[in-house]
């Protein structure tokens, strides 16, 4: 989650991107971007289909001369957006108000000692509309928190564990 002059920003991963979560988060006029896998699978299969008519992206933003570490590997990523310009939904669902762009990223880690690269594609949601450079910085923000999360309840898990007590 972060926050922004023009409110919150909710940032979801799959598990939570439930029709009545995010149509609360959009009534109260907050913003939100969600992840979409294959536990909604009408609602991923309906976004790719979507992104799929569209000509070309609205907008790109590529990070690859920016290799961050993950891992120990070398990962870039691409963000494409996909917005309607002539009004503010890019996607009509049955459930899900408002939604104004759909995000593709594609994800390349590179293990540097032996070559080998892998590709991931990712996609959410957003009820709104900013630059694909943007929606890049907020997903980071998102994984960092959320990989800082589960690192320390690793650390706390093992380290319960390995002492045998807990506080």
């Amino acid at each position: 989650m972060g926050f922004t002059g023009d409110g919150q920003i909710f940032s979801f991963d799959a598990l939570l991107t439930q029709s009545s979560i995010l149509n609360t988060i959009n009534a109260q006029g907050n913003k939100y971007i969600a992840k979409l896998k294959g536990n909604q699978k009408n609602l991923k299969q309906k976004a790719i289909e979507t992104l799929e008519a569209f000509e070309s992206a609205t907008d790109v933003y590529d990070n690859e001369e920016e290799y961050l570490n993950e891992n120990n590997k070398r990962v870039s990523r691409t963000v494409e957006i996909y917005q309607n310009k002539s009004c503010n939904h890019v996607m009509h669902h049955e459930v899900f108000n408002n939604i104004q762009s759909l995000i593709k990223v594609t994800k390349k880690l590179i293990d540097p000692t032996t070559g080998e690269s892998t590709q991931t594609i990712q996609y959410s949601m957003a009820n709104f509309k900013t630059s694909a450079q943007d929606f890049h910085e907020k997903i980071l923000q998102h994984w960092r928190v959320e990989t800082y999360a589960v690192n320390e309840v690793r650390k706390y898990s093992w380290g319960t564990l390995s002492s045998g007590h807990v506080d």
